[in-house]
């Protein structure tokens, strides 16, 4: 995955899980799957039978190659 820096700058000021000082905690691809995750368990609301580890990896690669990305 290719980010230009401003996007970078953007989710560490933004959207980036930061530590009680206010430091960066988690990387770009925790993000990802942070969201991902969030995304797939939703399907739990529809189908309490959903394959949620499936559905997070499809959004969690379409995160990953720019394909999708949710916006706030």
């Amino acid at each position: 995955m290719e980010l230009t820096q401003n996007a970078r700058t953007v989710l560490e000021k933004r959207y980036l899980v930061k530590d009680s000082n206010g430091n960066v905690a988690e990387s770009v691809e925790d993000l990802f799957e942070r969201v991902a995750s969030s995304i797939a368990a939703s399907d739990l609301n529809y189908d309490e039978n959903a394959d949620i580890e499936a559905i997070k990896d499809k959004f969690y690669k379409m995160m990953t190659s720019l394909d999708f990305l949710p916006n706030s």
